[in-house]
């Protein structure tokens, strides 16, 4: 494949949407029998965000709420995507129901199963949404591009220390399945790994955080991706897929 394609979703929503659309969202999977405890992960959130709203607090004014809130923003944008794929609704049923277990932030999660899987299907159902036939089959799933089947391992990278292993891993994957294909990634723990701690930006300038991301991504490849990628270089692995997603706040627009 000559030519690389992107995929760019952005989503920018007030309190009240993001709320009445988490809402939605849950009360879907529910009528399709999926069972979500009131202390899951995203039932939390739900509650967080009606009280945050109810009280009126600040962006600023509550740290831990703020990283809460934007980390919920986040899993309901990339379960909501998940949710609108026809392709990961009938074959990854016992999956969807997996992703409800984590801790509320990834910083508190002791184990990262549910999140890593949320990375796969959601990475998954972007293809699908995009028009790309997918299945979902070893390494994570397949596409369809001009007639060609390709692979993808998707790999969510916790820490800077796993890098190469997890591509290490994603190239295994790769040649296991005897299908040519790429590693895909996502970088969101490791942008700011040294703290340790959950990412989000805080900003009035809206326009300024696609370059600001495009800057971090870029950064990212050609500091701490770039040995490992060249080290885990295969004829089946035919290329690399980064994701890179950080919760941005905009407090005078009250919006996600």
């Amino acid at each position: 494949m000559t030519d690389p394609i992107y995929f760019n979703r952005a989503l920018d929503q007030n309190l009240e949407e993001a709320l009445s659309d988490a809402k939605s969202i849950v009360s879907e999977l529910k009528n399709d029998g999926y069972r979500i405890s009131e202390s899951c992960r995203f039932s939390i959130f739900i509650k967080k965000l009606s009280e945050f709203i109810e009280k009126g607090f600040g962006l600023w004014e509550r740290q831990s709420d703020t990283a809460l809130l934007a980390e919920g923003i986040r899993d309901f944008a990339e379960l909501g995507a998940i949710v609108k794929s026809k392709a990961i609704r009938q074959n990854s049923k016992k999956g969807i129901q997996q992703l409800f277990g984590g801790s509320v932030k990834p910083s508190d999660d002791n184990l990262t199963h549910s999140r890593d899987l949320q990375f796969e299907l959601y990475l998954a159902a972007i293809f699908d949404l995009s028009g790309l036939n997918i299945s979902i089959d070893e390494p994570d799933f397949t596409f369809k591009f001009e007639e060609v089947i390709y692979s993808v391992a998707a790999k969510r990278i916790n820490s800077e220390q796993k890098i190469h292993a997890r591509f290490s891993k994603a190239k295994k994957q790769i040649k296991t399945s005897g299908i040519k294909g790429f590693i895909a990634f996502s970088l969101d723990r490791i942008v700011w790994d040294k703290m340790r701690d959950d990412a989000y930006i805080i900003t009035d300038n809206p326009d300024t955080l696609y370059e600001a991301g495009q800057t971090a991504l870029l950064n990212l490849l050609q500091t701490k991706i770039k040995k490992a990628a060249w080290s885990n270089r295969d004829s089946l692995v035919v290329g690399h897929i980064a994701s890179l997603t950080i919760p941005a706040i905009l407090p005078k627009k009250n919006s996600f």
